[in-house]
């Protein structure tokens, strides 16, 4: 497994959901990341919908202090992209590298891996920008079911010691 930097080792608190692991196959794919795999950028951006639908549903809570570092995570590469976006637009036109036959060749190679099809840099960062946008939504609702449910758990621990 190849190292990223995106290492997390804070406590969250995810209740599993009955029907998947949407929010640990997110934060899986995500972490291990690269624009240049279709397969990975459509993962990502599936997880992310799968993220949101569960914690729209209930299905799992995030303490603030997890909350605070996957949010930086996302956060991160959401303020990365558009200059990643920007910057790989200016590829996506052949650059004057010649005449010749091998100079149009190297050209065209690098319009077509910034954006020259589906399987392309941009596109496939763009999958990845909407998981990422849907999974912060997600880790947002999380936080608040946490907050909510803490709340109720310390009103009934303080009713419970006033009972007593």
């Amino acid at each position: 497994m190849a190292e990223t930097g995106a290492h997390f080792d804070g406590p969250a608190t995810v209740v599993p959901p009955a029907a998947g692991d949407a929010a640990l196959n997110f934060l899986t794919d995500f972490g291990n990341a690269s624009p240049t795999d279709t397969a990975q950028a459509q993962r990502i951006s599936q997880a992310g919908q799968q993220m949101k639908s569960l914690a729209l549903s209930g299905g799992f809570a995030i303490s603030q202090e997890g909350f605070d570092r996957y949010k930086k995570a996302c956060t991160d590469f959401l303020d990365g992209y558009t200059d990643v976006v920007h910057d790989l637009g200016t590829v996506a036109y052949p650059a004057p590298m010649g005449s010749s036959p091998y100079a149009y060749q190297v050209a065209n190679f690098n319009v077509k891996v910034a954006g020259g099809d589906d399987q392309s840099l941009i596109p496939n960062l763009n999958l990845m920008k909407s998981g990422v946008e849907q999974a912060l939504e997600a880790l947002e609702i999380a936080r608040k079911s946490y907050s909510e449910a803490d709340e109720a758990h310390n009103q009934s621990l303080t009713k419970l010691n006033g009972d007593l």
